[in-house]
């Protein structure tokens, strides 16, 4: 997903002649007899280059197979998307003191490894809006999990990233936030990004953690060593 394109991909029986395609901004009751607003339209083949998207939107996709003979699917659940905002000018600076939402701009995402007890749910381990603040009513948390009995291990990494940076270069550029935690062995990673929703995407250019628990600390890292041209977000990981 881009601020204007999106990859769509779906499961469908391999021997379909053709799919079905609707894509709406609203979610749509009954895709077999309505219209899709942004694109209603037989495609030929998955994934499927969707362009000309609004930056910042919400989108919701359906697709229903053309199986031959006459037999057409019926119609699948909405798939969702939200395109990304568009590159935003530096100096940029996120407080993220005020408001009840998380900035749409900012990526938010996490990863989950290995067995668990009980599935990990999105509301769990997405960063989040806190109370704990450094100037004003809240900042944002950022979730980490390790565990290991010996055979098993399960983990949860998660991250933000800025919108894409409307910049040539990151090399010339330097990051700063606060950073609170209450136990001075975790470690926060400092980034860059080609890619914000692909953890492997990550160019890391220093970690840090606190050097006394429970006190806010200022953190001012050049961006010199970024050796990923095409990377445009800066993210924060742990």
């Amino acid at each position: 997903v881009t601020s204007s394109s999106a990859e769509l991909m779906w499961n469908a029986y391999e021997m379909a002649v053709s799919y079905a395609l609707k894509v709406s901004t609203t979610p749509l009751t009954s895709p077999s007899t309505q219209t899709g607003n942004v694109f209603d339209q037989t495609v030929y083949f998955k994934p499927y280059a969707l362009t000309g998207l609004t930056p910042s939107t919400d989108y919701y996709f359906y697709v229903s197979s053309d199986c031959g003979g006459g037999e057409q699917s019926g119609w699948s659940a909405a798939g969702e998307f939200h395109t990304q905002c568009p590159a935003v000018s530096l100096p940029y600076t996120q407080t993220f003191e005020t408001g009840t939402d998380f900035n749409s701009c900012w990526i938010r995402q996490f990863v989950a490894m290995g067995s668990w007890e009980t599935t990990p749910n999105a509301t769990t381990y997405t960063p989040q809006l806190t109370t704990t603040a450094h100037q004003s009513a809240q900042g944002v948390s950022l979730y980490a999990y390790y565990d290991s009995d010996g055979l098993d291990q399960r983990t949860v990494k998660s991250w933000v990233a800025t919108p894409a940076l409307n910049t040539t270069t990151l090399t010339d550029k330097q990051v700063s936030f606060w950073m609170y935690c209450n136990d001075v062995r975790a470690k926060i990673h400092i980034g860059v990004m080609a890619d914000p929703y692909d953890d492997s995407s990550f160019e890391e250019i220093a970690e840090t953690h606190v050097s006394s628990a429970s006190l806010w600390e200022e953190v001012i890292l050049p961006l010199n060593t970024v050796t990923n041209a095409s990377a445009k977000h800066i993210a924060l990981m742990v």
